[in-house]
């Protein structure tokens, strides 16, 4: 989506106008004077592109802002206890008596103001590790998500248990098409994990139930693999995987609980954040059309 912006500046950079532009993009000379109506309808066409490409910026998420993560908004799974792999922290941790090691390490949530969470982890949320596949990732609006030891007893052996966790919403993941569905979820069908050991980490993936989100099927996110320990805000552990997702779907003030594992829940992987109040996208449409009447005014003089 920075092409939207970038290609606009570029085109603008090109015109011969006053020098009313002090941004990104500066325009010298008073040539098109003579030829007013030509160039008003140029420069709406221009400044009518940037404000799109400024509004995409500000609504989707884009791979060149991927590793721009935003704010930590990991909490603890309520399990860890001591130190080392079986902490209380996220990253460089499993769930105790649990394989240890940089490929099962889910680490981090992290939220942007423009909406999209990102979710890294050691972990390959692609292809899996040692047989286990990914889960989906789980969103909690209501404030009664039930993790960690209150979800003990809820069910193993990846098995098709009803939503006793206090979910609200689901994105159905697809890694092989990069894709995912988002579903209003109920009382509706979860798989367990694997191993009973891990049940605090249930749920690991969607069944079936719910409703469609309207609007968010098949929408694409961003996956990077072979990512930094800087690429990725100092997280430990060398090399890092990273899906990038839209939550545009919430309403602006919306506090969420976030959870994701995979199939053997050998990591449990919990956020929580406030969805930022709506208006960056109304201010930036305000921005474009001040400079569309700015460009007007410069053109009649």
């Amino acid at each position: 989506m920075l092409c939207a912006a970038r290609s606009a500046c570029m085109w603008l950079g090109s015109l011969h106008v006053e020098s009313w532009w002090h941004g990104c993009c500066y325009l010298t000379g008073d040539d098109m004077k003579g030829n007013y109506k030509k160039g008003e309808g140029e420069m709406k066409k221009v400044m009518t592109a940037l404000a799109i490409g400024l509004v995409a910026l500000a609504t989707f998420p884009g791979s060149a802002l991927a590793l721009d993560l935003g704010q930590n908004i990991t909490i603890p799974d309520l399990v860890g206890s001591g130190s080392g792999w079986a902490g209380a922290q996220e990253d460089q941790e499993v769930e105790p008596g649990c394989l240890t090691g940089q490929q099962w390490d889910m680490e981090g949530f992290f939220f942007k103001s423009d909406y999209t969470l990102t979710m890294v982890g050691g972990y390959n949320m692609v292809s899996g590790q040692g047989g286990y596949m990914t889960g989906d990732l789980f969103i909690d609006v209501t404030g009664d998500a039930v993790y960690g030891p209150s979800a003990n007893g809820s069910g193993s052996g990846n098995t098709i248990v009803n939503n006793v966790f206090g979910y609200d919403y689901v994105l159905d993941l697809d890694m092989a098409t990069l894709t995912y569905d988002v579903y209003a979820i109920d009382n509706d069908s979860l798989f367990s994990v694997y191993y009973s050991q891990n049940d605090e980490s249930n749920p690991w993936r969607y069944s079936r139930g719910g409703d469609a989100v309207q609007g968010w099927q098949d929408v694409k996110f961003d996956y990077q693999t072979g990512l930094a320990d800087g690429d990725v805000a100092g997280l430990a552990g060398g090399t890092h995987n990273a899906a990038v997702f839209s939550f545009a779907f919430l309403p602006s003030g919306t506090e969420f609980i976030s959870h994701y594992t995979y199939a053997c829940g050998n990591d449990n992987l919990m956020g929580q954040f406030s969805v930022p109040d709506g208006g960056l996208t109304a201010v930036l449409l305000g921005l474009a059309m001040l400079v569309v009447e700015g460009a007007r005014r410069a053109i009649r003089r």
